[in-house]
This record gives C-alpha cells, structure tokens and sequence, in this order.
C-alpha cells in the first residue's frame, strides 16, 4: 500500500513539474504571441579555397656574345645595348617565363667556339658574327664591297621578309640554329701604327690581323703578311706588336679603346659585317611553345631595331671622335676606293671557290634584291 501511496506522488509531481516547463515555453518574449519564433537560418557553409596556382617555371638562357656590356662602356656601343633591351623584353613578354644571362665580352669563348657551343646546345643562344669555322658558306657575308650602305642592308633584311634575312635563316637551320631576328651591323674599315693607308698598295709591310674566315684571309694575303687573331687578342697583339694593323668597324675602334694603340684608320667600307643575328640553339627553342616563341621574336626584332639604329648614328659620328683622339683619319677618293673594288674583282674566282659557285651565285642574286 505504502508503495502504490509513493508511486502516485512521484506522478503527480512529474505531471506538474511538464505542465510547468511546457507553460514556459509557450509564453512569448514579446507581444503576447503563444507560437515559438522561428529557427535562423543555418548559416552558409565556407566556400571551399581555392588551390594556390603552381609557381611558373622559370626558363634560363645562357646568351654568349663577345660585346661589351653597356655597364662597362656605355658609349659606341649599339649591340651592348640593344642586348640589354632583349633580356629585359625577353622577360616582359614571356611574364618572367624566360630570363636570359647574357656573358658579355667573350668570357665564354669568341665567335666561333660560341657559335658551336649554341649550335649543340650547350648555350641557349648567341649574338654575334656568323663564322665560317662552323659552315664555309658563311663566309659569303665577308664578300667585300658588295653593298653601298646600311640603308641597302636592311631593305635585304626587311624585318624577317627579305632576301639576305631568308638565306642566313636557312644556313642557321642547316647548322641546329634558329635565326630569331638580325640587326644591320656595321661597314669595316682598317686601322694600324704604321702609315696612312688609301689604296691596296699600301697595306703591304703592314702585318694585319684576320679574323678567322678563309675568304678574309685570302683577301688579305694577297696584300700584306696576315696573322688570323681571335678579337679578344686584338688589343695585345697591337700593344706588342705581334700584329701592325687590323680591319674593324670605326665604333669598334671606339668602344675598345683601339685608339690608344693606332694611329691611322682608313674609313673603307671594305665589307659589311653580318655582326648582329640573333640565334637560338633547336634544343632550347623547340622545347618553346609557340607563344613563348613568338614572345622571343618580338623581343629579338626590338633589339635588332635599336642596334641598327642606334649603329647607324654612331658610325655616322665616329670618325670625328677619332680624330679627336688623335687618329689620322682618311676617307678614300671615289678613285682610290676603285682600286680596291677592282683587287676584289679579281679574286672573285676565290671567293666562289671557297663558299661553293652555286651559293656564291645565291648570296649575289640576294644582295641585288636589296639594291
């Protein structure tokens, strides 16, 4: 009985303290309403963040050239600058894809051996004179006095459209090369320590320096005792007197100082140097898309454009700097430079002999597409 009694009174207490609880939340919290407030809406779940993008990967090229950096010599020097803007539009254009090093002043090698070490691979790309050493037909750019200024030069480049652009393109493929642009370069005269020079006659005794090109040398030899010298010996070999004199442009004598160790220079023209291409090794440029290649294009036909200017207003003004530095500066009569024209001529025959009969005749019939 006691157990039932105890039962009923633990009932009754559990229904009072329900009718309690549910008379509490059914009273509102303001204006008297008996309905329970809506639930909020549940809060939007975090957007998923995004995946950071992978970091591009940066493309190094090693740029071999035996030109001076603008930083060291600011002055004369066309292609010191116009590399500097082909590394910095390089890099704009490709949004830091592609950066470039360029090892200026030989310190990988002079022209021929950057030449090889580009067309195998082993640099990325050189800036410089086409040789020889690597392909004889090369030699057909040192054919002397067959252009009359740089005018005709680049009306045969035409940007990438003209005759002499199409053929150095195709000899670059030949050899593992692709020919991104090419700049006028420059006409060459000759200076030396030893006498005014105005006609062929009067190179003889004077032992000159030649680059290594058998055509060059060939013309050469036919004048005076040569000595083939890689550039970077240039500048001793005068001082010491292993050599007397050398061919160059008149801004080169310039912006290498090579009027501290001659005394005359003879503003020739003698022969347009094809100093200025632009070449990529197949191995770097085939691995390009063709967006970063033709970002690579742009930046080289940029470059080639300063330098061509800029090669034009300093050989424009070069000579007179010269003679301020003392140099017997001569520029041949219309009569005298015909004696020289006329020594060529006769060596034609040679010329044919060592860039093949059959390319001679194409390099000429290029040449005259550009006259």
């Amino acid at each position: 009985m006691k157990k039932k009694s105890m039962r009923a009174i633990i009932a009754a207490l559990l229904c009072v303290l329900l009718a309690f609880v549910l008379a509490a939340c059914g009273s509102g919290t303001g204006g008297g309403s008996s309905e329970a407030p809506a639930p909020a809406d549940p809060a939007p779940a975090p957007e998923p963040a995004e995946e950071p993008a992978a970091p591009v990967e940066t493309i190094t090229w090693n740029l071999g050239t035996i030109n001076t950096d603008p930083a060291v010599s600011d002055t004369y020097n066309a292609e010191g600058h116009a590399l500097a803007l082909l590394a910095e539009k390089v890099k704009e254009y490709t949004n830091g894809q592609i950066e470039i090093v360029v090892h200026y002043g030989g310190t990988l090698g002079a022209n021929p051996q950057l030449l090889e070490q580009c067309s195998m691979g082993e640099i990325e790309m050189f800036v410089g004179m086409p040789m020889s050493t690597s392909d004889p037909r090369f030699n057909a750019f040192s054919i002397p006095f067959v252009w009359d200024d740089l005018a005709q030069v680049e009306k045969a480049i035409a940007g990438g459209n003209g005759e002499i652009f199409n053929l150095t393109s195709k000899l670059f493929e030949e050899n593992g090369m692709h020919l991104t642009a090419e700049g006028a370069g420059a006409f060459r005269g000759y200076g030396n320590s030893k006498k005014e020079v105005l006609t062929p006659a009067d190179v003889k005794g004077v032992k000159t320096r030649v680059y290594e090109s058998e055509l060059v040398r060939a013309f050469w030899d036919g004048l005076t005792q040569t000595q083939m010298m890689s550039a970077m010996d240039i500048y001793t070999g005068m001082e010491t007197g292993a050599v007397d004199g050398f061919e160059n442009a008149n801004t080169v004598m310039m912006v290498l100082k090579y009027y501290e160790v001659i005394q005359y220079f003879t503003d020739l023209n003698w022969q347009w140097a094809n100093s200025a291409v632009y070449v990529v090794s197949d191995k770097a440029w085939n691995a390009l898309t063709p967006e970063l290649q033709e970002a690579v294009t742009k930046a080289a036909w940029e470059a080639a454009a300063l330098e061509s200017k800029e090669q034009a207003a300093d050989q424009a003004k070069a000579d007179t700097e010269l003679e301020e530095k003392g140099i017997t500066v001569t520029i041949p009569t219309d009569e005298q430079r015909q004696a020289w024209v006329d020594y060529s001529d006769g060596l034609i025959e040679t010329y044919k002999t060592i860039v093949g009969a059959d390319f001679y005749e194409e390099y000429m019939a290029a040449v005259a597409a550009g006259q």
